[in-house]
């Protein structure tokens, strides 16, 4: 692929998905620095590579998520309950949801957080998801449904009621 094309290739898939993949880097890179510098290193990639994987969209949030992980080896620092960052950071969340959105994915384990951030923050699908991440797309989507069983049971607790004798 001519150089050109493929720089205007990247160019628009950017423009299109650059708040989702920033939201996947910061959920995993904690800050937004480190998140900016991942995303630009799969960019990077990509073009030196010279040419577009056959499915951009898996390959560059792999890249992204590859890259953040590097980053966090190289300071020397844990993976932590970091999806907050990505629901707070998000256009497609409503401020006043923001800190309760962020308050429930903690109650998450980590590849749970990352495979519902993927979902609903990179709009990926369940396929595309276990492509990112190297599972089997139907772990990825049976883990899902739980992690959303979980979610809307601190939505709507169950009510106890007393016993009435």
């Amino acid at each position: 692929m001519p150089h050109g094309r493929l720089n205007a290739q990247l160019a628009e898939f950017y423009t299109a998905h650059r708040q989702e993949l920033f939201s996947y880097a910061l959920s995993l890179a904690g800050s937004p620095v480190p998140a900016e510098d991942a995303v630009a290193e799969a960019f990077a990639n990509v073009l030196q590579t010279g040419r577009t994987p056959s499915d951009l969209r898996p390959y560059l949030f792999r890249c992204v998520r590859n890259a953040a992980f590097d980053a966090l080896r190289r300071e020397g620092r844990e993976r932590k309950a970091l999806a907050s960052y990505a629901v707070l950071y998000s256009e497609t969340c409503e401020p006043g949801a923001r800190d309760t959105a962020a308050e429930w994915l903690t109650c998450l384990a980590d590849h749970e957080r990352e495979w519902v951030v993927l979902k609903v923050y990179g709009d990926l699908t369940f396929r595309q998801i276990g492509e990112v991440c190297g599972v089997p797309q139907g772990t990825v989507a049976s883990s899902y449904w739980r992690c959303l069983q979980k979610l809307r049971a601190l939505l709507n607790p169950p009510i106890q009621q007393e016993n009435q004798l």
